[in-house]
């Protein structure tokens, strides 16, 4: 497998800054993942219902945004999940239900990391590493 597929296939991203397509909805951003159905099932698992299909990007809450890029990483599948300050941008109770939900993708063919200053996120995860220690 080339190493361009690799990422494509198996590496899943949740970018600090969402790196979503702002002036487009968020069915924009996604559709290209998965089906009307499985978008909508989804972002009803990062809190967001249907009716933010047609929503664009733009119009959301930072926090918003942020759900419909953990969405997008559900939605691929990936083994590898690198998380950018998943929580930045969420309440506690939301950000608890979101590291939540990322941790339960952990499998042993599939691995989270968080790159975050969240220290309610280092009590979660099985090892910390801090890179002052480095």
């Amino acid at each position: 497998m080339k190493e361009r597929d690799y990422f494509k296939n198996y590496l899943g991203y949740v970018f600090q800054n969402y790196a979503l397509v702002e002036e487009e909805t968020v069915w924009d951003n996604l559709k290209m993942l998965a089906g009307k159905a499985e978008v909508a099932t989804t972002l009803m698992k990062v809190g967001l219902d249907e009716s933010f299909l047609n929503s664009k990007i733009y119009e959301l809450s930072g926090g918003q945004a942020q759900r419909v890029s953990v969405a997008r990483l559900l939605l691929k599948k990936a083994k590898i999940i690198l998380a950018d300050e998943p929580t930045g941008a969420l309440d506690r109770q939301t950000g608890q239900a979101i590291i939540e939900l990322l941790l339960s993708l952990v499998a042993p063919d599939t691995v989270v990391i968080f790159a975050t200053h969240d220290p309610n996120v280092f009590k979660q995860v099985d090892i910390v590493i801090d890179v002052t220690q480095i």
